[in-house]
């Protein structure tokens, strides 16, 4: 099989920071390896999961990741691509008049 869910063997992946990561190298039912050096010298290698795949631009991969999300971890923290922004709201609506009876 050389494509699951939009990633194919051989695809450029990079990283939220558009580091280079490696190359897709063998796809699983849950997620795919990713390799990157020489055969014998300075290989690497790493494992995502599907779900970890943000865009596909180019021919290349971007992943929900970034190279300092494990010292974030490591420190206990969340690390920032985890992060979800939202709107801050002030609180609940005041519920003093909610229950009143209407005044006529």
């Amino acid at each position: 099989m050389t494509e699951r869910n939009g990633v194919e063997v051989g695809q450029r992946v990079h990283d939220l920071d558009g580091q280079y990561v490696g190359r897709v190298k063998r796809l699983c039912d849950w997620g795919f390896e990713i390799v990157r050096g020489f055969p014998v010298l300075f290989r690497r290698g790493t494992v995502a999961r599907y779900d970890e795949a943000r865009d596909a631009r180019d021919g290349r991969l971007v992943l929900a990741r970034s190279r300092h999300d494990l010292f974030d971890l490591a420190a206990g923290g969340v690390p920032r691509s985890w992060r979800i922004d939202v709107p801050h709201q002030a609180g609940p609506p005041s519920q003093s008049n909610w229950f009143a009876p209407d005044a006529r």
